[in-house]
């Protein structure tokens, strides 16, 4: 495992390891915590900082309330809302990894709890929903909302942040043409462009702004063209995940991974800022080979470290890990704590002892 747990430097900044735990929604469903982070927040993410993950990403932070995909996400559209993000970043930052929160704007994909006002990109209608499209002096308004969650993450104590462009959220929407197919000032990447300059600007400098993009809007050629306008634009970090474009049928057959991690190894060819793979990655075995085959600077392991909070010490240490169970529908329809594989090895300790 030399090449997984190697520390790793950004922008001046030491992460004990390549592994980080990607933004996942833990209380999609709750109830209206008003966007503020309570102390079961804190103990999830600082016990998988202390179980190995050196990045550590906390699950998409909503910069308005109306831009949320449940009235259980969290939030930085205020003040007030600062300290119970400032006590995940103490957590994680004690641990000694570095912590990130994502940013967030669901568009299309806002709930209906949140707003009867749906917005995107142009106006579109899908799955039975209208959303009309967003003026220029909402789209300014949305830029500046970006930048005060920003200054509200930094005021936290947070690493940097991470601005969440892909899996059909808002910046998303702007970068694929199924959503935009607008002419003006806000045709093709020019938002998300704008949102990321606006709030490196507005930040200092050793401040780490990172973009989850996704590779398949059209096709990988396009998500590549989409990384290098995002790395020219200042990003420090790109995690490269889904957008709204058809599942790639381009990998290749001894790969080994899927298109997800695919994509990543293209867009990590073409950019010289660091890049992180995501998807499928359930053992520190794949784990290390993503690394050793230089297919990507960072891996994130997500299902693997709810099924086993410990993963990454373990890893390290060469032990067991408690495998994942790879449940159908993904993680982001259970809370993290009621994961399945997690709850049984609990069990099993219990029973032990």
């Amino acid at each position: 495992m030399k090449h997984l747990f190697e520390d790793f430097t950004l922008k001046g900044k030491r992460a004990p390891n390549r592994l980080m735990l990607p933004p996942m929604l833990t209380r999609r469903d709750d109830k209206e915590l008003n966007g503020r982070a309570d102390a079961g927040h804190v103990a999830h993410y600082g016990a998988r900082a202390r179980g190995g993950a050196g990045l550590v990403v906390v699950e998409c932070t909503a910069i308005a309330p109306k831009a949320r995909l449940g009235r259980g996400e969290l939030g930085l559209w205020e003040d007030g809302q600062i300290e119970g993000m400032a006590a995940i970043a103490q957590a994680v930052k004690a641990a000694g990894s570095l912590c990130f929160v994502q940013l967030h704007h669901a568009g299309f994909k806002a709930a209906a709890t949140v707003t009867d006002d749906l917005t995107a990109p142009s106006d579109c209608e899908r799955e039975g929903r209208k959303a009309r499209a967003l003026r220029a002096e909402e789209i300014e308004t949305i830029i500046g909302q970006f930048v005060a969650a920003a200054r509200r993450a930094h005021a936290a104590g947070m690493d940097g942040v991470e601005l969440h462009g892909c899996h059909e959220y808002l910046l998303n929407e702007f970068t694929s043409p199924t959503y935009n197919t607008r002419t003006d000032a806000y045709a093709g990447y020019a938002l998300p462009l704008k949102v990321l300059r606006a709030v490196k600007a507005a930040l200092p400098e050793d401040f780490i702004v990172g973009y989850r993009m996704g590779v398949n809007d059209n096709d990988f050629d396009a998500g590549v063209k989409l990384a290098r306008a995002l790395e020219q634009a200042g990003a420090d970090y790109l995690s490269v995940s889904a957008g709204l474009g058809p599942v790639p049928e381009s990998v290749p057959e001894d790969f080994g991974y899927n298109w997800f991690v695919y994509g990543a190894s293209l867009v990590h060819a073409a950019v010289k800022v660091p890049v992180v793979a995501v998807n499928s990655i359930r053992t520190p075995e794949q784990a290390q080979d993503v690394i050793a085959r230089d297919l990507a600077d960072i891996v994130a392991v997500g299902r693997a470290f709810l099924a086993d909070e410990n993963f990454g010490a373990r890893a390290r240490a060469g032990e067991p890990v408690n495998p994942c169970f790879g449940c159908p529908g993904g993680c982001n329809w259970l809370k993290g704590r009621d994961c399945p594989a997690l709850l049984m090895a609990k069990r099993k300790e219990k029973d032990h002892v």
